[in-house]
């Protein structure tokens, strides 16, 4: 029998390519009235699975092994006799979490949304929470770009090197398979534009609030002593005072490259243009023809 949603556990899913801004998200509702993260669950479940917890240390201060969320789910996978599945150990989360934080919104940074079935939407746990989804999208011209000096800089990435279009097109496909996995949960979906937190920070705490259903916080003193158990990930995550000093990576604005590549960008930039970009602040660089401009003036 499927449970009321008032007697669910509250749960913000928030799903998105790496580098578009899903870190900043999950920082920005943990600043929230009665809000934990618990950073990328499947990641740090991964890492239990395959016994190697102490590669990070989490966000509350400890190592994984000794903090106070993730220490008792390590000792409750240890002790059973068998190997626990991807559902049992979300399970057991989902019951720790009711045990110590039955009244806060629980997050989940862990971005993708193949397996769902096998985690928060399987048989045995789908009735249990109510879970709302956080897409976050990054203009594709930004992410390619960002992605591409990954590529170039990183060395697990070193002689990995791919074209820019290609990037783009990754962008493309990776987001339209989210979109539509997402639309097949019939769970409420939120899309969001990283360019419009950026740009509109104030506005987009209010719409992310009307859609939770949380509360923000007033002050900066509120969110005093707020802890988040955020095992991996994005290193930023150690610091919640930097989604006050966001900078936008303005690099793409004035790479010629997607001037030559228009033509075959032309759907990738329909689907972009199909989210909400329109939203998105009068201040947010764009191309105008071959002018680019910053609001109505030329830069």
């Amino acid at each position: 029998m499927t449970q009321p949603a008032s007697e669910r556990q509250r749960l913000i899913y928030i799903v998105g390519l790496g580098g578009s801004g899903t870190t900043l998200i999950s920082l920005l509702l943990n600043q929230m009235e009665n809000v934990l993260s618990l950073g990328e669950i499947e990641a740090s479940l991964r890492a239990i699975r395959q016994d190697q917890i102490d590669k990070d240390s989490c966000t509350c201060g400890k190592t994984m092994q000794d903090c106070q969320f993730w220490g008792a789910i390590i000792k409750q996978a240890g002790a059973s006799e068998t190997k626990l599945t991807e559902t049992q150990l979300h399970q057991l989360v989902l019951e720790h979490f009711l045990d110590n934080f039955a009244d806060m919104t629980m997050v989940d940074n862990s971005k993708y949304t193949d397996g769902l079935d096998k985690r928060w939407l399987a048989p045995d746990l789908a009735d249990k929470v109510d879970i709302r989804f956080i897409h976050v999208v990054r203009d594709y011209r930004g992410w390619a770009t960002s992605k591409e000096r990954t590529y170039a800089t990183y060395k697990g990435y070193r002689g990995r090197k791919k074209p820019l279009l290609l990037h783009c097109l990754t962008w493309w496909y990776r987001n339209k398979v989210r979109a539509r996995q997402l639309k097949s949960t019939g769970r409420p979906v939120l899309t969001l534009s990283y360019e419009a937190l950026v740009f509109n920070l104030e506005q987009e705490l209010r719409k992310i609030a009307a859609f939770s259903g949380l509360r923000i916080l007033e002050s900066q003193a509120q969110t005093n002593g707020m802890l988040s158990h955020d095992c991996h990930g994005n290193p930023i995550r150690r610091d919640s005072s930097l989604y006050s000093e966001m900078r936008y990576d303005n690099r793409w604005t004035y790479d010629p490259r997607f001037l030559w590549l228009a033509p075959a960008l032309i759907p990738v930039h329909y689907y972009w243009k199909s989210l909400n970009v329109k939203e998105v602040s009068a201040g947010y660089p764009r191309y105008s023809g071959w002018a680019l401009t910053r609001g109505n003036k030329r830069l």
